[in-house]
């Protein structure tokens, strides 16, 4: 959790598995009950090894808003960084968090291009 300015903000980090849908659906139904365990604003930053469109991501998606599907322009590739072809890697809001901006950056420090967000804590 981080303090800003006396508020609040809880920020989880994941990888989900890569091998298995059946233990990426499990993990994130953990995922969605920790974020539904109190009413702090949360971000959930992370590869959950799923496209935009998976079960894993539907699940997710039940509690949390994809910050790209808010403000994102282009497809979001994120993987692999030499050539990026598919959207495996999110930042997701929550509980009074909305979303400025979303940008991917053209960046080979990784094998994945990293997902920046602006994000703003609603007025309490």
């Amino acid at each position: 959790s981080l303090d800003i300015d006396g508020r609040i903000l809880r920020v989880l980090n994941t990888h989900l598995e890569y091998g298995s849908r059946f233990e990426r659906l499990e993990q994130a139904a953990e995922i969605a009950g920790a974020v539904t365990d109190g009413p702090a604003p949360v971000v959930l930053l992370g590869d959950l090894n799923a496209g935009p469109s998976s079960p894993e991501v539907a699940r997710l998606s039940d509690v949390l808003s994809d910050a790209w599907d808010t403000a994102g322009v282009g497809s979001g590739f994120t993987f692999d960084a030499v050539s990026p072809h598919r959207r495996i890697d999110y930042v997701m809001v929550g509980n009074g968090v909305a979303v400025g901006s979303a940008h991917v950056l053209p960046t080979h420090a990784s094998d994945h291009r990293p997902v920046v967000v602006d994000a703003l804590l609603d007025d309490a």
